[in-house]
């Protein structure tokens, strides 16, 4: 026969860890970034002003609004081919640098066989002696 017990409700809140600490100095956005959220607060405070005129007619803001959409789009088509590129070429730029590190590595590996080698004969060396 096993025997229930109700559960009990703690009153202090489970204990969380805090966020890791962040390395170093916080990343600086990127011109592109940078050149985005420009062109978004520009939008954003000319559609503030067309929306506080009065229209003189329903057809001119709906072409306005059509050609803003039309323009929008191709920023973001645009800036979208600007990532595109960007990405390959960081993958290029981290594959010729991993190309690097394997060669140093490589390198690496040799001169510490020599080392070995060198003490090697050192210490026969100082043995005859």
């Amino acid at each position: 026969m096993t025997a229930l017990t109700p559960e009990r409700v703690s009153s202090t809140p489970p204990l969380t860890q805090p966020a890791a600490p962040s390395k170093g100095r916080p990343r600086k956005p990127s011109t592109k970034v940078l050149e985005v959220q420009r062109s978004l607060r520009t939008r954003s405070s000319a559609s503030r002003s067309i929306q506080n005129e009065p229209s003189a007619s329903t057809t001119a803001t709906a072409t306005s609004e059509r050609e803003g959409r039309e323009t929008n789009l191709e920023e973001v088509v645009s800036l979208i081919t600007n990532l595109k590129e960007t990405i390959t070429q960081q993958i290029s730029i981290i594959a010729s640098q991993n190309i690097v590190i394997d060669s140093f590595r490589a390198d690496l590996t040799e001169i510490k066989s020599e080392q070995q080698s060198l003490k090697n004969q050192n210490a026969e060396l100082q043995k005859e002696i």
